[in-house]
């Protein structure tokens, strides 16, 4: 008869994966799924007043199996020592988020099912764990991890000085909507990021000419971060060895 031991580690395995999907995860997706549509069927008033105990119960039971499935992956990953198993896996911390925000307003006496909807949305994120291609995105984010600080420090310097540059220019024509420099932030912030909301826009000549300057820095600026990451991918996919399909020689010789 088999261990009480070697079964969470089996079933601890399982839930963690080996390329295939189990039928423990297809039933996890099924429960993510379900959550994220009660969450988004509950914040229509209408449906909310109709079906408010049925989207309860999806709630109770998803925080309940999901509690268990916590359970089991942190006890599976303590007993599986042999297989390198470790606790500071980040997924774990993402299966910890999604239940937290419901004993959270437990313990604060506000309810645990309306205590932080956005909280329970966060469950969405569970789906990271099952997506192919995610542990690719996260090396080459590692492995880009300089290029994109430096990419990150030359935006927010740009936007710092756009930001004070309209202060200056625009500051005295319209005292209310450029009142400080961190309040032009705003305006700087969609500007370089090419949105342009037009909620708050320059009248001046000068405050103009600054706009212009900053929205075609922002094209160039904003750009750089995924054009970083799209060259960490092409690397990342791209074979060491790379050799014709058909005669299978060395690309190049």
């Amino acid at each position: 008869m088999r261990s009480v031991r070697s079964l969470v580690v089996d079933v601890s395995n399982g839930l963690d994966g080996d390329g295939q999907m189990s039928a423990v995860e297809a039933v996890v997706l099924c429960l993510i799924v379900a959550n994220t549509v009660a969450v988004v069927l509950e914040s229509v008033d209408g449906v909310a007043a109709q079906y408010g105990p049925l989207l309860d119960a999806v709630e109770y039971v998803v925080v309940g199996l999901f509690t268990v499935e916590f359970a089991v992956r942190v006890v599976g990953r303590t007993l599986d020592v042999d297989d390198g198993a470790s606790l500071r896996d980040p997924y774990l911390l993402v299966d910890l988020l999604a239940i937290v925000p419901f004993y959270v307003g437990l313990a604060l006496g506000i309810g645990g099912l309306h205590a932080s909807s956005f909280g329970r949305i966060l469950r969405f994120l569970k789906l990271v764990r099952y997506v192919d291609g995610v542990d690719l995105i996260v090396q080459v984010v590692r492995r880009k991890r300089g290029d994109l600080l430096v990419s990150g420090f030359v935006t927010g310097v740009l936007w710092v000085l756009a930001a004070s540059a309209m202060y200056f220019a625009e500051h005295d024509a319209q005292p209310e909507t450029f009142s400080s420099i961190p309040a032009t932030l705003w305006w700087a912030g969609v500007t370089i990021t090419t949105v342009g909301y037009g909620d708050v826009y320059p009248v001046t000549p000068l405050g103009r000419v600054v706009g212009v300057v900053v929205s075609f820095l922002g094209v160039g600026v904003a750009a750089v971060p995924s054009s970083i990451l799209v060259s960490g991918l092409l690397e990342a996919s791209t074979p060491d060895d790379p050799r014709c399909p058909h005669c299978d020689r060395r690309i190049g010789e």
